[in-house]
C-alpha cells in the first residue's frame, strides 16, 4: 500500500496509507472536538507516549467513511469496508497528536475484535497495530465495538 507523509496537519513523522489519509474528507461525526477524560484517553495511546501531567485532559475528533455512516444511520452492524477515525488533541483547537482507525473486515479476519482491526499513527513515532485496543472496545463500545454515535442532525 502506498504511504503518503501527512503533513497537510504538520505531523512531518506520520505516515498514513493514502485510501486513510483521507479521512477529513469522510463525515465528521463530532460537530466539535469533544473532550476525554485524561484517564479514559490514556487507555487510547501509544505505549510509549510520556504522561505529561495525570489531571491534563485530551479531545477528539471523529469522523466515519461512507460506509460506516450508512451503518451508524441504519443502527445495524458495520459490514466490511467500515472505517472510523479519531484524531487526538491535545487541545481543542490543536493539531492532531496522532490518528486511530478501526477498518472492518470480513468474517475470519481479525476474530479477537469481532473483524475490527485498530491503527495508531502517533506524530511522534512509528506506527502500531494493538489487540488492546480490541479488548477495550469490546468491553466499553456501545454497537459493534464502535463508541462514536452520530450527533443530532446527522
Amino acid at each position: 500500500m502506498h504511504l503518503m507523509k501527512w503533513a497537510l496537519l504538520g505531523l512531518m513523522s506520520l505516515a498514513v496509507p493514502t485510501p486513510l489519509a483521507r479521512y477529513r474528507s469522510w463525515h465528521e461525526l463530532t460537530k466539535v472536538p469533544r473532550l476525554v477524560p485524561y484517564v479514559a484517553s490514556t487507555a487510547c495511546m501509544a505505549p510509549s507516549t510520556p504522561i505529561t501531567n495525570p489531571h491534563e485532559d485530551r479531545w477528539i475528533r471523529v469522523y466515519a467513511n461512507q460506509v460506516a455512516l450508512e451503518a451508524m444511520q441504519a443502527q445495524s452492524d458495520f459490514p466490511p469496508g467500515s472505517v472510523v477515525a479519531k484524531e487526538k488533541l491535545l487541545r481543542a483547537d490543536g493539531e492532531p497528536e496522532g490518528l486511530a482507525f478501526m477498518i472492518k473486515h470480513g468474517k475470519g479476519s481479525f476474530i479477537k475484535s469481532g473483524g475490527w482491526e485498530f491503527r495508531f499513527y502517533p506524530s511522534d513515532g512509528a506506527p502500531l497495530a494493538d489487540e488492546r485496543c480490541g479488548a477495550c472496545h469490546r468491553a466499553g463500545g456501545g454497537r459493534d465495538y464502535v463508541f462514536a454515535k452520530l450527533e443530532a442532525g446527522h
